[in-house]
C-alpha cells in the first residue's frame, strides 16, 4: 500500500516527473480516489497542469470519465471555472468533445455557459 509510504516521508506533492506530469496526474490515471484524495488533502494542487496544460478535470473529461469528473468536483473540490494551460474550461473541454451528458452535469453543477474561456471562446 502506498499511503504509509507517501504520509512517512516528506516531500512536495506537487513535484513533477521528467515528463512534467505531477503524482497527482499519475494517481488520475490509475484511478487512484483513495490516492488523490490524499494528495489533495495534503497539499496537491487539484488544479495543476500536465506537460500537457491540462488538469485532472479536464484530464478526466477527456477521458469522459463522469465518474472522476464527479469525484474531482464534488470531493476534492476542483474548479469548475478554471481556464486549463491550452485556454479551454471544463464546459469548453465538454463541449470539444461533444459529450452532452458531461455537459449537462457540468451546467447543471454551476459551469457558466456564457463565460469565456483562455481563447475568447464561449462554451456553446
Amino acid at each position: 500500500d502506498i499511503l504509509p509510504i507517501l504520509s512517512n516521508n516528506h516531500f512536495d506533492m506537487n513535484q513533477k516527473d521528467e515528463r512534467g506530469n505531477s503524482i497527482l496526474t499519475h494517481a488520475l490515471f490509475y484511478e487512484s480516489k483513495l490516492i488523490i484524495k490524499y494528495l489533495i488533502d495534503n497539499g496537491a494542487n487539484i488544479n495543476e497542469e500536465d506537460e500537457d496544460g491540462k488538469t485532472p478535470l479536464t484530464l478526466a473529461i477527456e477521458d469522459n470519465d463522469k465518474e472522476m469528473v464527479e469525484y474531482l468536483l464534488e470531493i476534492c473540490g476542483a474548479d469548475i471555472e478554471n481556464i486549463d494551460g491550452n485556454g479551454y474550461s471544463p464546459l469548453t473541454m465538454a463541449v470539444k468533445f461533444e459529450d452532452l451528458d458531461m455537459v449537462e452535469y457540468l451546467v447543471d453543477n454551476g459551469a457558466n455557459v456564457d463565460k469565456k474561456d483562455g481563447n475568447n471562446n464561449t462554451p456553446l
